[in-house]
């Protein structure tokens, strides 16, 4: 599902990886990843930029537009 800001449409995505990569058929994990991008890019062939917000235990702000470092990038 994809959510529309003002100058941003934001898509989350969940990778089940494995937990050990040294053991791919071993015990996995789920991954979350929230994909920006303008809306007018989406579809393109575009690089990815990892951005890591916060952490275990912490709160992090959430977009709410396009703006800022995100509208830099």
């Amino acid at each position: 599902m994809t959510i529309y800001l003002p100058g941003v449409a934001l898509t989350d995505h969940v990778f089940t990886v494995p937990l050990d990569h040294t053991d791919p058929g071993g015990e996995k994990i789920e991954v979350f990843a929230r994909e920006a991008v303008d809306p007018v890019r989406r579809g393109d062939d575009l690089p990815w930029l990892v951005f890591l917000q916060g952490g275990p235990g912490g709160k992090s702000p959430r977009p709410h537009a396009a703006d800022g470092w995100l509208a830099r990038a």
